[in-house]
Formats: structure tokens, sequence, C-alpha cells
């Protein structure tokens, strides 16, 4: 799966989840950065995000809210998200 793949299902999944929770649903880019430019968007939300794409991009590895934090604690945008996602499957297909 592309990089770009991984960033279609990444916005999918977060708007999915901004529906069911009666969120406002606004415009998300691949330079959103969901931490800093959602509102209602905390770990709580990252980590229900993080098993969906678990399930979506059929990751045996555990992934958590921290997928959507740099290792220098700053929050990652949508495509940054997306190549974290896209270097955790590269790795479990080798």
């Amino acid at each position: 799966m592309s990089e770009e793949e991984i960033i279609e299902i990444l916005i999918q999944s977060i708007n999915e989840t901004q529906e069911d929770l009666g969120d406002t649903l606004v415009e998300i880019t691949s330079e959103t950065c969901p931490f800093d430019d959602l509102d209602n968007f905390d770990s709580l939300r990252a980590l229900k995000i993080a098993m969906i794409l678990e399930i979506k991009l059929s990751l045996a590895t555990t992934i958590d809210e921290k997928v959507f934090i740099k290792e220098n604690r700053n929050a990652r945008t949508i495509k940054e998200t997306a190549i974290e996602l896209f270097h955790m499957q590269k790795e479990e297909s080798a």
C-alpha cells in the first residue's frame, strides 16, 4: 500500500470517528495536524483511530496514539503519520 493510499485511509478513519462522535466535519488534508487543528482530538480519540487503522491496514504490530506524535513530542501531520504507518507496514512485510 502506498503512502497516498494510507493518507486516504487515515483521513477517512478520522472523518468516520468525528462523525460517530457527533463532531462537525472539517476538511482534512495531508498537512493537517490532528492534535493541533482538529477540535476534540485528544489521546483517547487518537487511540481509537489507531485501533481502527490496525484493522484497515492489516497491521500485526499494535499501534497506539503515539503514532500521531514525533519522538520530540511534537504532533505529526497526516502526511507524517502516514509515512510512519507506511514504514511500519513495510517492516512487517519484510
